[in-house]
């Protein structure tokens, strides 16, 4: 019996299709099904996939025009009886073992994961189809939704629990353009609200890029981009605000999340780095009020405009005396930077940590537990408002973490 129903959404792909549903024939895990899904094609592509319809796995479903990747998707969807469904572009193929691999994989794990990916291997190619070259990119797993959403990264293969993907209502058509674009990223954010995604550390995925790749389409899916990392924030809280940037290669990503004001038990304030009494009394307070302290912001900044921020003589005097763990990107050359600081002070680092986005708050709590410390500063250039979360979730709440950076001071009172 068919566990898994593997779906191919295409539009005039006949010369590209072949491979993909190919690689589908040539897995080493037979117990499949396949869904073409022929969005409005206008390309003879019948002769090219024939012989694969003859198959009684394989199930070819026709719009009768252009409705765009999530709305085919939703169509297969409807139809899928297997436990879990898998998406492959129609430009795109898989390793003879990814199925294999998935399946075997998703039945160790339990209902709550929704979303199994793997490792990337990116296939550039010339205007004649010559592979030019190679290169495997490694994926990650992810701790929370807003790690995944700071990442800026797509996750393949995207193999779902059908249950999960039916429990969200499928893939999201209610953006500005009806589901055309980004439809990958529309469905996780909304499933990443409820579950969880698992990532494998082996090579599962052939991704080709070629000139008819969505990349002409910059402006869409820049917009769609942005609407769609609006629209989960807001869903998942509205406790922060995405600012954006866009990459030396053209793409719009999130640069940094910031903190929205709000009031209650937890208070999150609008400081800047030069307001140096204002942080010093936030501090204080923090202390006598036996509360955690949290100074965030995600800008990306370097270590030496850091160090200038510290050079703040109220501050200081305020950390005299107190053990301290660095915690930074630039862990090494951050902490040689600031130990004269901290010996002309009498500030003792105890421990100095480098972290990168791939450093979950779990990992560096469990480090943490290990030291004897007052103060953790926390340097990064990714979302260390999570991380920041994470270690006062875990530690000690008497404990100050702050991010050195300018930006967002977050007080939290501890409950009595």
């Amino acid at each position: 019996m068919a566990e898994v129903t593997v779906v191919i959404p295409f539009l005039n792909r006949k010369d590209l299709l072949p491979k993909a549903i190919d690689s589908v024939f040539g897995q080493t895990y037979t117990d499949w099904k396949l869904v073409l899904v022929d969005d409005g094609s206008t390309d003879d592509y019948g002769p090219s996939i024939q012989n694969y319809l003859e198959d009684h796995r394989v199930q070819l479903i026709r719009n009768p025009e252009n409705l765009g990747q999530s709305k085919s998707l939703n169509k297969a969807l409807s139809i899928v009886n297997t436990p879990y469904m898998v998406q492959l572009d129609s430009d795109d193929w898989y390793f003879p073992n990814t199925l294999e691999l998935l399946v075997k994989e998703a039945k160790k794990l339990p209902e709550k994961v929704a979303v199994i990916s793997g490792n990337l291997n990116v296939v550039w190619e010339d205007l004649e189809g010559n592979v030019r070259r190679t290169k495997l990119k490694i994926g990650r797993s992810f701790s929370d939704r807003y790690e995944f959403l700071f990442a800026n990264t797509n996750i393949v293969p995207r193999f779902y629990r059908t249950a999960a993907l039916k429990k969200v209502g499928g893939w999201p058509t209610n953006d500005p353009y009806n589901g055309r674009y980004r439809e990958d990223m529309l469905i996780l954010y909304q499933l990443i609200e409820h579950y969880r995604f698992h990532w494998i550390d082996k090579p599962l995925y052939n991704q080709r890029v070629h000139r008819t790749n969505l990349t002409h389409q910059r402006k869409q899916l820049h917009e769609i981009a942005e609407w769609s990392v609006r629209k989960a924030l807001k869903r998942w809280g509205d406790d922060y605000k995405p600012v954006f940037c866009v990459t030396h290669d053209g793409w719009k990503k999130v640069r940094r999340l910031s903190p929205t004001v709000s009031f209650g038990e937890k208070k999150t304030l609008k400081i800047n780095s030069i307001e140096a009494n204002r942080m010093e009394r936030l501090i204080k307070k923090a202390i006598s009020n036996k509360s955690s302290l949290c100074l965030t912001s995600l800008a990306s900044i370097k270590a030496d405009e850091e160090l200038s921020l510290l050079r703040n003589e109220s501050f200081w005097k305020l950390m005299s005396g107190k053990k301290v763990v660095l915690l930074s990107k630039w862990a090494p050359g951050f902490t040689r930077k600031i130990k004269p600081l901290c010996k002309k002070r009498n500030i003792n680092i105890v421990e100095s940590l480098a972290i990168s986005e791939k450093t979950s708050g779990t990992e560096l709590a469990n480090k943490l537990t290990k030291l004897r410390y007052d103060v953790v500063l926390v340097s990064t250039d990714f979302n260390a408002v999570n991380l920041c979360k994470t270690l006062l979730k875990k530690q000690n709440k008497h404990k100050i973490i702050i991010d050195v950076k300018d930006g967002m001071l977050q007080l939290s009172r501890e409950k009595s």
